[in-house]
């Protein structure tokens, strides 16, 4: 027995041991809550299973933890990785770690929100030209004189400034505007978050919400109040619920993204910089979604893609 456990033990030293090799591409979204960022996950999976490369996940648990954030990029770059796509939750809050990866060797793809400047890639929607077609919409269907709230989170987050921009810069002089810029994440919290607008949302002829968070928490607000006294109710991004909504016309209309294609995009853009390419920008189409736009195929096609 005991020259059996010699045997054994001279075999483990002399024979080689193999560490797993590590993940091509470490995937760093906004964080874990909602339908948007699943369909972009979905779509940098696919799309890297397509060209042979392994994908670890490494998001924070809700939005805006931009601490956390940074903490997953240092992470990244200990694990060995050789591409990092990030979805930052600030504009400029993240920008020493990504260049210090980028100095380990590790390249940078930002989607969905801008980072603060170019690095290896940017792949997004054109929030200010979605905000804008937005915008349009409700001149068309509101009044001169309307009361309107916009509902957006924290505007250091780019997609979200963006958005705000152009929604705003569209509507007209005579519109009365009020702007709501809480975090809003919890949609279980959102009464409380909502509390200080309570009357500014009930006098409100119309409400339009920046992103798949804020629409739901208004959503929630209104759930609470006589259906009689809703205003018009219009939303961005898709997910189960606001579909079934927007099917019950309890919402307007929604400006949808492609997620799924811009996780696709990014793995794509990756494999070009690998290979010498320059960084780009690259900009996923968005979708304005009414009752009459619901059933046409292509953004049934998107939306299954998200849902």
């Amino acid at each position: 027995m005991t020259r059996g456990w010699l045997a054994l033990l001279l075999t483990l030293l002399v024979s080689p041991v193999f560490a797993e090799p590590a993940p091509d591409v470490a995937l760093v979204l906004m964080g874990q809550t909602h339908s948007y960022w699943s369909a972009l996950r979905r779509g940098v999976e696919f799309a890297a299973s397509e060209q042979g490369l392994k994908v670890i996940n490494l998001d924070p648990e809700f939005e805006n933890q931009i601490d956390s954030q940074r903490g997953l990029v240092r992470r990244a770059v200990r694990l060995g990785v050789r591409g990092i796509i990030i979805a930052p939750n600030d504009q400029h809050g993240l920008m020493d770690e990504l260049r210090l990866a980028r100095v380990a060797g590790v390249r940078v793809v930002v989607v969905d929100s801008a980072a603060g400047q170019l690095l290896d890639g940017f792949v997004a929607s054109d929030n200010q030209i979605a905000g804008a077609a937005m915008g349009r919409y409700l001149r068309q269907q509101l009044s001169a004189s309307s009361r309107l709230v916009v509902m957006c989170g924290p505007l250091t987050v780019g997609s979200l400034a963006g958005r705000y921009a152009g929604v705003t810069a569209e509507l007209g002089v005579g519109m009365r505007l009020t702007s709501i810029s809480e975090n809003l994440l919890l949609v279980s919290e959102s009464q409380r978050y909502l509390q200080p607008y309570t009357q500014s949302l009930l006098d409100a002829d119309a409400v339009f919400a920046c992103n798949e968070s804020a629409t739901e928490a208004m959503l929630a607000f209104f759930e609470r109040q006589p259906k009689e006294s809703w205003p018009e109710l219009y939303g961005y991004d898709m997910s189960p619920s606001l579909l079934q909504r927007l099917e019950r016309h309890e919402l307007q209309a929604v400006m949808i993204q492609d997620p799924f294609v811009m996780g696709a995009t990014a793995v794509d853009q990756l494999r070009q910089v690998w290979q010498g390419g320059k960084a780009e920008v690259r900009a996923v189409p968005t979708h304005l979604v009414d009752s009459a736009a619901l059933n046409d195929p292509q953004v049934r096609r998107i939306i299954g893609r998200q849902l």
